[in-house]
C-alpha cells in the first residue's frame, strides 16, 4: 500500500523549491554595479518595498518607498519606468519577489534586484539617508 503521507511530500517537493525566496525573479545587482550605476546619467530607479516605517529609518539614497503591499494600487507611480531598469531592495529578499512578481505581471521588463539587499548594504557601511519617524 501506498504511504499517502510520503507520496504527498515526493509531490510537494518541487513547489518548496519553486517558493524558495533564495531563487529570485530578478537579475541579480552586487553593491559595486549598483553604486556605479547610480552615477549614470540614466541611472536606474532604486525602490524599496520595505515598510514607511522601515524605509525612514534608513535607505539608500535617491530610493523611492513603495511597500511590497501597496505595489498594485501604486502602479501609476512606476509606468513611466515600464520599460527602464528598475533595481530592487527590501530587508532581506522576500518582499522583492512579491514586489517583482506583481510588477512582471503588469508588463515590467528590467527588474533587478540589489544582492544583500538594506541588510548587506548596511553590513557593508555604504550610504544611507535616515528620517525620523512621525
Amino acid at each position: 500500500m501506498i504511504n499517502l503521507k510520503k507520496t504527498l511530500m515526493i509531490i510537494m517537493l518541487p513547489v518548496f523549491f519553486l517558493l524558495d525566496h533564495s531563487t529570485s525573479l530578478a537579475v541579480e545587482v552586487s553593491q559595486k554595479q549598483l553604486l556605479s550605476l547610480m552615477e549614470q546619467a540614466d541611472k536606474p530607479l532604486l525602490l524599496d518595498v520595505r515598510s514607511a516605517e522601515e524605509y525612514a529609518q534608513g535607505h539608500i539614497p535617491g530610493a523611492i518607498n513603495i511597500p511590497h503591499t501597496e505595489i498594485n494600487s501604486r502602479l501609476n507611480e512606476l509606468l513611466a519606468y515600464q520599460h527602464q531598469q528598475i533595481v530592487l531592495y527590501c530587508r532581506s529578499g522576500r518582499r522583492v519577489d512579491i514586489a517583482t512578481t506583481a510588477l512582471l505581471k503588469q508588463g515590467f521588463s528590467q527588474l533587478d534586484h540589489l544582492t544583500g539587499d538594506f541588510n548587506g548594504w548596511q553590513a557593508s557601511d555604504l550610504p544611507q539617508v535616515k528620517r525620523s519617524v512621525k
